[in-house]
């Protein structure tokens, strides 16, 4: 049965290109459905357009969608109680615990008397037993903010969630009990996600362009292999099609070259002849008739196919061709970089870790520094790179480069266009070479006046990518904090063969699964413990 219908949908926004025109879908109930597509293709306007449907003539929906959003912060100014739906049933108890007979209080209870202990269990199961309904959203960090929202569908068990980014702020324990429920609900669920291990669970992709919505039956890793096909196969036309331009263009020169030679011999003919020149010219143009025809077919064929294979290669996914190298440490493997002794470091008083931490990191290994939300990874991470010094223990640090990429790749001063960026980090390169690079890294040469802010983050990735390389540094320690939470699942295929490619030492936090395990880790340091 459907519950969502669309056809023939469009979106513009005010004074810019439309996102997509003439889309069609349809949802049925029980589907657990991702919804994927590259960055700034709308995925986020169309669920917003499915929320708002009764505004949009072409979209009908059956079953009231329950939201949880990316941008959680946009609901700052209200309450856990407001986020959750409860709060006037929270006041109408209250109003009859005081005293009050009013029997709209009662009718606002209905059967739900014990609300208060089932707002509890729901905020338990998401770990945030201590949030308290009257708490102002604005006081929880992003995390907490979306384990709200979840607890929300603990609460009311609607029939149909829309997900937006469900994992972005979400620790390694959240998550995983986020997928639990995702395999035991009986709901409709459309998300959109960047997590792949989430997007495995799923029962079918829905894949946004343009022009169109296509659907591919199964989950994520399914998806990749039927694209890959359809990739090979637009490989394999596009081929084809180049050796018929070339067959083309030769015998459009056979053409040209015979219609030389007719006329060459035409002209002789005429002149040993001596034919009257009423006939002779007739003949000529006769010929001129017949060869410019034949050169206009094959003309036409060549423009045909130029088309043909233009339309082609812009279906071609260009990151699958991007390669990004990060030249190797010249550090022989095994050495000791970072040796930590009961190290730790005190905000105020209060120290991040209950007992000093101690480990060693050497030259070649892949470390995953694992922790919940405040359990002091980036802490970590600042004592490392000597941004803060230690309060108690000792760190001894051997000397080493070092590159550090966060999820918001801050190392793009948001100031300065694509261009800019790149020379910013040129320290001896002739200007064509950081041209070079900068097309190579798929931005070519009318994105280079592009301002960085206006940037997604695959492109910010590239560019910081890019800039490394412009600049000759070749990094011992390749430091990533989060640095998949901004990026497409395109980018995130570029930033983890990046990686493999790189035999430096790696440390990564991420909370990302599917990551983690493509990029090689060898070893965890585990702040929980």
């Amino acid at each position: 049965m459907n519950i969502v219908s669309i056809q023939d949908f469009s979106y513009q926004h005010p004074d810019r290109d439309a996102l997509f025109k003439n889309i069609s879908l349809y949802i049925n109930e029980g589907q657990k459905i991702a919804l994927v597509g590259r960055n700034g293709i709308g995925k986020t306007t169309l669920l917003r357009a499915i929320i708002n449907n009764p505004v949009y003539p072409n979209i009908k929906v059956d079953v009231q969608p329950f939201h949880i959003p990316q941008e959680t912060n946009i609901h700052e100014e209200q309450n856990v109680a407001q986020v959750l739906e409860v709060e006037e049933k929270i006041e109408a108890l209250n109003a009859i615990a005081s005293g009050s007979t009013e029997q709209h209080y009662f009718d606002i209870i209905g059967d739900d008397w014990d609300i208060e202990s089932k707002i509890e269990s729901a905020l338990d199961y998401w770990g945030i037993s201590d949030v308290k309904p009257d708490t102002p959203l604005r006081e929880l960090s992003g995390g907490e903010q979306t384990k709200v929202f979840l607890a929300a569908i603990i609460l009311k068990k609607p029939r149909f969630i829309l997900l937006d980014e469900p994992t972005n702020h979400l620790d390694s324990a959240s998550r995983d009990k986020l997928y639990k429920w995702i395999k035991e609900t009986s709901a409709t669920l459309l998300i959109v996600s960047h997590d792949r291990y989430l997007l495995n669970l799923l029962t079918d992709i829905y894949e946004l362009s343009g022009d169109k919505v296509s659907y591919y039956p199964g989950n994520y890793d399914n998806y990749v292999k039927q694209k890959k096909a359809e990739q090979d196969a637009l490989v394999r036309q596009i081929d084809s099609q180049k050796q018929e331009l070339k067959k083309a263009k030769r015998k459009q020169q056979e053409v040209a070259e015979a219609r030389q030679r007719q006329e060459s011999r035409g002209s002789a003919k005429t002149a040993k002849k001596a034919l009257p020149r009423i006939i002779a010219n007739a003949k000529k143009g006769l010929a001129e008739n017949t060869t410019a025809e034949l050169a206009d077919t094959h003309n036409k064929k060549i423009s045909d196919l130029h088309e043909s294979i233009g339309k082609l290669q812009e279906n071609i996914d260009q990151n699958k061709h991007l390669k990004v190298q990060i030249e190797n440490s010249l550090l022989h493997r095994g050495k000791t970089l970072i040796e930590a002794t009961e190290l730790n470091y005190a905000y105020g008083k209060e120290s991040v870790w209950k007992e000093g931490i101690s480990f060693t990191i050497s030259s070649g290994e892949r470390i995953l520094i694992k922790g919940g939300n405040g359990t002091g990874k980036t802490t970590l991470i600042k004592l490392v790179t000597k941004g803060l010094k230690p309060t108690k223990g000792t760190l001894q640090l051997a000397a080493f480069d070092y590159m550090y990429l966060d999820q918001q790749y801050s190392i793009i001063d948001q100031r300065k266009s694509v261009y800019e960026q790149a020379q910013s980090f040129n320290i001896d390169m002739p200007e064509h070479e950081v041209k070079m690079h900068l097309a190579r890294s798929l931005f070519p040469a009318d994105s280079w006046n592009k301002p960085c802010a206006a940037l997604s983050g695959g492109e910010k990735m590239k560019l910081s990518l890019c800039s490394l390389i412009i600049s000759a540094k070749v990094p011992d320690i390749l430091i990533l904090d989060e640095p998949t939470n901004n990026l497409d699942i395109d980018s995130m295929s570029v930033l983890s063969s990046t990686i493999q490619g790189y035999s430096g030492t790696l440390l990564l936090i991420s909370h990302d699964r599917y990551f983690v395990e493509e990029v090689g880790i060898e070893r965890v340091i585990d702040l929980d413990e």
